[in-house]
């Protein structure tokens, strides 16, 4: 794409003529939650769908408006041509996006595709006007409606979301079977996929239910599961570090390090200092 590009710090902003080659299967990834905006006509807006644990999800229409989350495969195809694009790139920053990101739910994927929001349509053209105007004190109002761009979009994906009615909840027994899976693979790669075979309904039910029962996401559960077992192996030996990131699924010890610090407010070695030193008082 080629044309005008505006930065922050923690946001880009990009406004130019994009070509699309036609029923050409355009597959991306983008390292950063990236928001699109095309001045597309009706009829030339194509299909997009996504890669979710090698898979392909069903192909949805594209609507002029859609975000795709950091890291997750990206595909579009459709009659292509040249028009205008703006995107507008958030830096992932724990959010909903980024839960979004990990977890990979093909619903709420799908809901990415044709963002209907009023106030997201027009703080994009407002960032285009001050990106090809640009005015006094412009890098603070390209940063603060960026930042109001993201609450709108996470407020219109959490509004999608609450809007599905869950027609039941999980048992208690449901729930032991799940927590004792979990418990039994903390040290490999926990799927929604095999958590709602166990249950012998879709992925999509099986995460709302799930949320609806207990008050918190799939991932965020697996996620402090294994942040305690992490705190009774720092707590109890002297492992390295390197083999309770294994021992927990991590494919390295930067990444078990980040996770941890994410929950605990400090780092394994911090953590494992203070325990040592609560025990010899």
């Amino acid at each position: 794409m080629t044309g005008v590009t505006a930065r922050t710090a923690d946001m880009e902003f990009e406004y130019g003529r994009f070509d699309w080659p036609a029923n050409h299967d355009r597959r991306v990834v983008h390292s950063s939650h990236v928001l699109s905006m095309a001045e597309t006509a009706p009829g030339r807006r194509g299909e997009g769908w996504h890669e979710i644990d090698n898979r392909l999800s069903p192909p949805r229409p594209l609507g002029t408006m859609l975000i795709a989350p950091a890291t997750v495969p990206f595909h579009t195809r459709g009659p292509g041509g040249n028009f205008r694009v703006a995107r507008l790139h958030f830096r992932p920053a724990d959010n909903d996006l980024d839960v979004l990101a990990r977890e990979r739910d093909p619903a709420k994927l799908g809901d990415c595709l044709d963002i209907r929001c009023p106030d997201v349509t027009h703080g994009m053209h407002r960032l285009v006007r001050e990106t090809a105007t640009p005015g006094f004190a412009s890098d603070i109002v390209l940063d603060a409606i960026g930042r109001i761009i993201l609450v709108d979009i996470l407020r219109y994906l959490r509004k999608t979301c609450e809007e599905t009615p869950v027609a039941r909840s999980l048992s208690q027994g449901e729930l032991r079977k799940i927590y004792a899976f979990v418990d039994a693979h903390l040290t490999s790669r926990i799927t929604i996929a095999e958590l709602a075979a166990l249950l012998d309904i879709s992925e999509r039910h099986f995460m709302r239910l799930f949320r609806a029962a207990t008050g918190e996401t799939v991932h965020r559960f697996v996620e402090r599961q294994r942040f305690e077992k992490a705190r009774i192996l720092l707590q109890e030996g002297d492992q390295p570090l390197k083999q309770i990131a294994h021992l927990l699924g991590f494919s390295s010890r930067t990444g078990f390090t980040l996770a941890f610090q994410r929950i605990a407010g400090q780092s394994p070695q911090e953590y494992r200092r203070q325990s040592a030193t609560r025990n010899r008082s």
